[in-house]
């Protein structure tokens, strides 16, 4: 094993209103590159803790507006960031939010973050990554709730 390798444990949220889902997007880059709203499990902290701590960070959501989270799929991916090689793990949530809906505006509280509404069914047509995440989004999205659970790996290299 690496001793470069750098391997993060990440919350991302399916959030949905309706035909839609809230994704993000980095400002500052000069490509669109499209995602997931979540980011980083810390230490010692609970998956359902970093969730609700990240919607508080990205878009102001207190505790009292979530409906509910529920995680249905793991994924993990690697690939390197200018020479740093990354191993991501996904634990992919849906999320219902009351008052967020498709069609109002959802502001960022990061800067170098916006969030738009993106319809289900035209992730493919956008640079959405991981780039699974364009197939697997949608049948996630449609598994019943605690009926079953999801592991995917854009991992092609196996031992």
């Amino acid at each position: 094993m690496s001793e470069d390798l750098h391997t993060r444990n990440i919350v991302r949220l399916m959030i949905t209103s309706g035909e839609y889902i809230l994704i993000a997007k980095f400002k500052e880059r000069n490509e669109d590159i499209y995602f997931l709203p979540g980011g980083g499990i810390e230490y010692n902290e609970s998956l359902i803790t970093a969730a609700h701590r990240e919607l508080a960070e990205e878009i102001g959501i207190t505790e009292n507006q979530i409906k509910f989270i529920e995680p249905v799929a793991a994924y993990e991916h690697s690939w390197d960031d200018k020479g740093q090689p990354i191993h991501e793990i996904s634990i992919v949530c849906r999320c219902e939010i009351n008052d967020l809906s498709y069609d109002k505006e959802v502001l960022s509280r990061e800067p170098h973050l916006e969030f738009i509404w993106q319809r289900v069914d035209l992730l493919f047509t956008i640079n959405f990554l991981p780039e699974d995440f364009r197939i697997y989004v949608p049948k996630w999205l449609k598994q019943e709730s605690q009926k079953a659970s999801f592991f995917a790996s854009g991992i092609t290299k196996l031992p």
